[in-house]
């Protein structure tokens, strides 16, 4: 699960890619933007890996403290790096052109639709799939998935495909038996796809699109491997100082001994 959702991300950094080049469209898969379909995957997937975490252990305090554990360390490097280091080498604006262009939020229109893939993902991992029947479905999603994706029967057909797509990806992620060992580079080649992307643009505006996007490609893998390794495992590897306390199991009461005379 964990390597499809790092295909994911690299997708959406390809995608980028050409929609940063601004001449050559991004490629599609069924009528949808690579990098578009990398994202509803990749927040599929990560839905339900968190609620997968919440299940074994449905702590709230637990929970708080291992998301907070995962997402803020590798997510305050990135921003701290780009504000202070990308951002001064990569923008043509002032500071404060910079803070009043639409563009600047326009992220956050985003994220309603951003939820409705970690709802999917947390949704699909309360189902239980017998695996034999797993090809099957797996047939049966591409095959719906590739009708409803086609650009002329939209916006409906997209719609549908929101839901279709999710679930193709969870029926082959759901196939894999280990989800939670080993590296992880999937959310830090998500988060640091677009800065490097930037400055890679920055450094060389006229490479060719196919070459910026192997470039950045490979100097991605490269700082998700450091972050995971430095900062992201380490992280988590806190988890293990502060463990709650089980909840002691109530003990069901014995029966009231009855005699006879």
């Amino acid at each position: 699960m964990r390597q499809l959702r790092l295909l994911a991300a690299v997708a959406v950094v390809v995608g980028h890619g050409y929609v940063l080049n601004g001449e050559t469209p991004a490629p599609r898969v069924g009528g949808i933007p690579l990098h578009t379909l990398g994202l509803y995957v990749f927040f599929t997937i990560s839905g339900y890996l968190i609620t997968s975490s919440w299940n074994r252990w449905p702590n709230l305090p637990s929970f708080v403290r291992n998301r907070a554990l995962r997402i803020l360390p590798a997510l305050a490097a990135v921003v701290l790096l780009t504000v202070v280091v990308i951002g001064p080498l990569a923008t043509e604006l002032t500071l404060s052109e910079y803070l009043n262009t639409p563009q600047t939020w326009l992220y956050l229109s985003g994220v309603l639709l951003v939820c409705s893939y970690f709802a999917l993902g947390a949704l699909a991992c309360h189902l239980r799939v017998d695996r034999r029947h797993f090809p099957a479905l797996l047939m049966a999603c591409l095959v719906v998935g590739w009708l409803l994706l086609g650009e002329f029967i939209a916006p409906i057909a997209t719609i549908c495909a929101w839901a279709v797509v999710p679930a193709a990806v969870l029926t082959i992620a759901l196939r894999s038996k280990n989800t939670r060992s080993g590296v992880d580079l999937s959310y830090g080649v998500y988060l640091w796809g677009y800065p490097i992307q930037q400055l890679v643009l920055q450094v060389n505006p006229d490479l060719p699109v196919v070459y910026s996007v192997a470039l950045t490609i490979l100097f991605t893998l490269a700082v998700a491997t450091l972050s995971w390794h430095h900062l992201e495992a380490p992280a988590l590897g806190l988890k293990r100082l502060v463990r709650p306390r089980a909840i002691p199991r109530r003990q069901p009461k014995s029966a009231p001994c009855v005699t006879t005379a």
